[in-house]
């Protein structure tokens, strides 16, 4: 079974050899690699030698004392120093709580329920959206590829040529994340000369996409925006340049559909570990072509759609901080 946010997940596996038991409203804590992280028991289940059952006693609240636990989880796993392989018994007993009267912990636990139901709407918002292309039957379905106005791929750096001491940030795979996002923070650093920066930087608008992965992130997509000729693009990304008919963030919000995902991944060649989307098969991609003031509505519409998703993600944020003020104030840190 697995961890949720806070009640274990369905179980997925069953057995006839019982060894320890957790019964409802028992604490379930990680006790080897990842160590740390809580969840509550809501059903009568069979546990492995990964988890500890924590039974709470009259004198303590379990959803206050998981809470006190889900906010410690950094201090019980190490990540404020040397991070743990496993813990035991005796170091969860040594887990020092604050233990204010029940009448105090209902009340600190209604106002972290009532954190914890925005952060859960939130979360739904969140990870229930798509971007959505609503596909008009008159427009023109086009090859991608007949629409390339420049195509290029990256600039070979290894890893021993990367790091913080070099002053040109250098986009790697893995800075192409979900739904078609571009997370910069993720830059490492390399030299490269005046011809290389010339030849291997994006410019605003450019349509990037991951061209050799695992199979389930190859073909990631996203478009730069910011300044251009300051990131340099590594060598298992393809830089697209398309013709002024095609509006890039049209492109990259349709191939982030489930639609274009479609596309996408029946293009996949390659083995278990390594996959690879060429660019002569993924200029043969099939997308939908509206006029370029019908293209630059429908990015204006999700884009503000997009806005919304982003100050959800801020919400989750604000209001997990407000739970973590709260634990703390009743630390008396």
């Amino acid at each position: 079974t697995e961890f949720t946010n806070k009640y274990l997940g369905k179980p997925t596996k069953w057995t006839t050899y019982v060894t320890k038991e957790a019964i409802p409203n028992d604490i379930l804590m990680s006790v080897r690699a990842p160590v740390g992280p809580v969840n509550i028991a809501n059903q009568k289940i069979c546990i492995g030698r990964g988890l500890a059952a924590i039974r709470c006693k009259e004198n303590i609240l379990v959803d206050y004392l998981f809470a006190c636990l889900k906010c410690k989880e950094n201090d019980i796993n190490g990540n404020g120093g040397a991070v743990f392989d496993s813990i035991s018994r005796k170091d969860i007993s040594s887990i020092k709580v604050p233990l204010p009267p029940l009448h105090i912990q209902e009340e600190i636990v209604k106002e972290i329920e009532g954190y914890q139901k925005i952060i859960d709407g939130a979360i739904q918002v969140v990870e229930n959206y798509k971007p959505t292309i609503k596909i008009d039957p008159s427009w023109e379905m086009v090859r991608i590829g007949d629409y390339f106005a420049d195509t290029k791929l990256g600039l070979v750096r290894s890893k021993g040529e990367q790091g913080i001491d070099k002053s040109i940030p250098y986009i790697k795979m893995d800075c192409i994340v979900g739904n078609g996002n571009l997370d910069l923070s993720k830059v490492v650093y390399i030299d490269a000369t005046k011809e290389e920066i010339e030849n291997y930087s994006l410019r605003d608008l450019d349509f990037i996409y991951n061209t050799r992965n695992t199979p389930e992130l190859v073909g990631k997509s996203a478009v730069y925006r910011g300044e251009s000729n300051k990131y340099i693009f590594n060598n298992n990304i393809l830089r697209i340049r398309f013709k002024s008919d095609i509006n890039p963030i049209f492109i990259n919000l349709y191939l982030n559909s489930n639609e274009g995902q479609d596309k996408v991944k029946r293009l996949v060649n390659g083995t278990t570990s390594v996959a690879a989307i060429y660019q002569k098969d993924f200029a043969s991609i099939l997308v939908p072509l509206p006029s370029p003031e019908i293209q630059q509505n429908i990015v204006e519409k999700i884009t503000e759609e997009m806005s919304i998703i982003e100050k959800n993600k801020r919400l989750i944020e604000i209001f997990e901080q407000k739970i973590k003020d709260k634990i703390t104030e009743v630390w008396g840190d």
